[in-house]
Formats: C-alpha cells, structure tokens, sequence
C-alpha cells in the first residue's frame, strides 16, 4: 500500500499504470498455475495476448480497467455522490459503475485482493 505523502507525489494515472502492471503480473501467475500456457494466452516472449492482457482506459470521469475485453473496475477521477477521488467500483455494464459495489480507494486496496475481486462473481 501507499502512504500519504506518498499519494501527493504520484499522479492517479500514474499509480493506476503501477496497478495495472501488477495485475497482469498476477493474471500471468494465475494462468500459469492452471496450466494455461499456450500461444492463446501467452505471445511467445512470455507476455499476455491481447485477449487476456489488463488494460487501463481514460474516460471523461473514470478510468477503466479491463481484463482483456471484459470491463471489470471503474475508478473515480473526481469526487462523485460522496465517493473519494480514486474510488474503484465494480461495473453495472461497461461505463456504468455500480455505486452498490464499492471496494475503497486505490491507493489504500491491496492489488492481489482487487485481482481476485475480478474472479468473484458475487462482487
């Protein structure tokens, strides 16, 4: 997790860059321990296809996280119905966050736990 002093020094497009590259960290992990290891999951020097590579989007008010071409988290630019700058909220359907499912703040949610999250259909 990051401190305080710390978020004042880092962008939320840059620590979200930093998020994105641990969760596909954790997807390569997650794949290889299942045993999916052919060319439709991974390129031949080792990195996630396109298919199933995390991807960040900016959009007007949020950014988005996707798992391949799935939407999966949407984070708050700007302060929204109460809600923090840099909260992540799961997706109602893709640009339309779910307020209901709110997972805390970015920079204070541990990145394994919001990879799983993206596993857990009862988010």
């Amino acid at each position: 997790m990051i401190t305080e002093q710390q978020t004042t020094q880092i962008s939320l497009k840059d620590y979200l860059n930093i998020v994105v590259a641990k969760l596909n960290f954790y997807e390569s992990e997650r794949l290889r321990s299942e045993g999916y290891t052919n060319e439709c999951f991974f390129n031949s020097n080792g990195s996630l296809t396109e298919q199933q590579k995390i991807t960040l989007k900016e959009k007007q008010k949020y950014f988005y996280i996707d798992f391949g071409t799935s939407g999966a988290f949407m984070i708050s630019k700007e302060e929204i119905k109460g809600y923090p700058v840099g909260s992540v909220f799961n997706i109602k359907g893709y640009g339309t966050p779910n307020f209901n499912k709110w997972y805390g703040v970015i920079f204070e949610l541990d990145t394994k736990k919001l990879h799983s999250l993206r596993f857990d259909y009862r988010r």
